[in-house]
């Protein structure tokens, strides 16, 4: 599972930035232009920042993905975007991502940020049989970087800690019938509660 590391531009393969709809976007965009090394300001002539629009460009040394988060400045709408763009590229993604968030005010939305990157690790359908990818980013252990001057890692951690409760709860729903037994459903309850330091009575 990848790891939540603040504030380090160190061996970077990938660089999200998430971008609200505004007619300002070049103007935020240069404002880190030298952290994530872009230059190539016509590919964002066309480039308008709707919800789950993607523009992928590249610098010398790593990728840098544009994601489009639409007019709506709310935490639980930006984390549906990111849920979105890291389930369908967890294939693609191969190595450390940044995370940019410094070019807005994205205050009070990183444990919704945070959950929604790591609610992106749930597969529907997990029960059947179909063939997996044969790389997936969160199996593996890359750096998940955020760069921000702004953001407290103790809010990003309660953000996939909830998205790891979520999807243990997730799971037991759309898991078959057969599957959940009154013993197998008691053992996931009481394996629960250890974790999470609570007594539990079957």
């Amino acid at each position: 599972m990848p790891q939540i590391v603040l504030n380090t531009s160190e061996n970077i393969q990938y660089y999200i930035v998430p971008v609200f709809e505004d007619e300002n976007i070049q103007t935020k965009i240069k404002s880190i232009a030298n952290i994530i090394d872009f230059s190539n300001w016509p590919l964002l002539d066309d480039f308008k920042g709707s919800t789950k629009e993607y523009l992928l460009s590249a610098s010398a040394n790593a990728k840098i993905y544009f994601v489009g988060l639409g007019k709506r400045q709310a935490p639980a709408l930006v984390g549906k975007v990111l849920r979105s763009f890291f389930y369908n590229h967890r294939s693609k993604l191969k190595g450390n991502v940044a995370i940019c968030l410094q070019h807005d005010d994205f205050k009070g939305f990183e444990s919704d940020i945070a959950n929604g990157i790591f609610l992106g690790n749930y597969r529907l359908g997990k029960q059947k049989t179909a063939a997996l990818p044969n790389h997936d980013w969160f199996a593996s252990d890359a750096k998940l970087v955020f760069l921000s001057e702004n953001t407290a890692i103790n809010l990003l951690e309660h953000g996939k800690e909830l998205a790891d409760t979520q999807i243990k709860i997730m799971t037991l729903v759309d898991a078959p019938a057969n599957y959940k037994t009154p013993k197998m459903l008691a053992d996931s309850i009481a394996a629960m509660g250890q974790e999470s330091g609570f007594k539990v009575s079957i």
